[in-house]
């Protein structure tokens, strides 16, 4: 059994607005307005924001939803839902 933990990191990109990246992370995380704000400027300005720390099951089961969260509607240059990684968490 893998006891490590891995980090969820949603990664930067153009194709999905704040508005998207919000309403994802409450969908998903149960984040609160203010806290998916906080989350989308930090993935804005740092190119990539830790959502999530867990064993890897939930870190998979977490980025999974995420993958198949889709585009958004509102940005017509958006293909997909946005990218996310599962990295081995540095102590």
């Amino acid at each position: 059994m893998n006891l490590k933990k891995y980090d969820v990191v949603l990664l930067n990109d153009d194709e999905h607005s704040y508005s998207y990246v919000c309403c994802m992370l409450n969908d998903v995380f149960g984040l609160t307005q203010d806290q998916a704000l906080q989350k989308a400027k930090e993935v804005d300005s740092k190119g990539e924001v830790i959502l999530y720390t867990g064993y890897f099951e939930h870190a998979e089961y977490k980025a999974s939803i995420i993958d198949a969260y889709g585009p958004d509607q509102s940005m017509p240059k958006s293909n997909g839902s946005m990218k996310v990684d599962i990295r081995e968490t540095v102590s």
